[in-house]
C-alpha cells in the first residue's frame, strides 16, 4: 500500500508541476512522429521517426519576442514492389525503408496580444 500511495504521489508530482521550459525561457523539445510517401505506381507505408529540437525565447520589446528552435527530425517510408512475370504470375516482393535525416533553424516573430507579458 505505501509503494502505491509513493508512486501516485510521485506521479502527480511530475503532471502537476511545471516543466523547466515553462519556467525558463529555453528549453527542449521532444516527440514522435509518423511521415510516409505516396505514387500509384508503388506502395509506400508510414515509418515512425522522432524530432528532437532546442528552443529559446528571446524578449525583443514589451509586445514583440522571437523564438529560436535548432533540430533533428527523423522521417521515412517503406516502398513495397512486386515483380511478376508475363503471365502475372508473382516473381519476388521487394521491400526497402528509406529514412532521411533533417537538420533545421527556425526562427519566429511572436507578438504578445495581452498586457502580461510571457516571460
Amino acid at each position: 500500500m505505501k509503494k502505491k500511495a509513493f508512486s501516485l504521489l510521485v506521479v502527480l508530482f511530475f503532471v502537476s508541476s511545471p516543466a523547466f521550459g515553462q519556467l525558463n525561457d529555453f528549453g527542449i523539445k521532444i516527440g514522435g512522429q509518423s511521415a510516409g510517401a505516396f505514387s500509384e505506381q508503388n506502395d509506400f507505408s508510414r515509418v515512425v521517426g522522432f524530432g528532437i529540437y532546442g528552443f529559446a525565447d528571446i524578449k525583443l520589446n514589451q509586445v514583440l519576442f522571437t523564438t529560436l528552435d535548432l533540430g533533428y527530425t527523423q522521417r521515412g517510408f517503406t516502398n513495397s514492389q512486386t515483380e511478376t512475370d508475363s503471365m502475372g504470375q508473382k516473381i519476388q516482393k521487394v521491400e526497402a525503408t528509406s529514412r532521411l535525416s533533417y537538420i533545421s533553424f527556425t526562427g519566429f516573430l511572436n507578438a504578445s496580444l495581452s498586457r502580461e507579458s510571457p516571460f
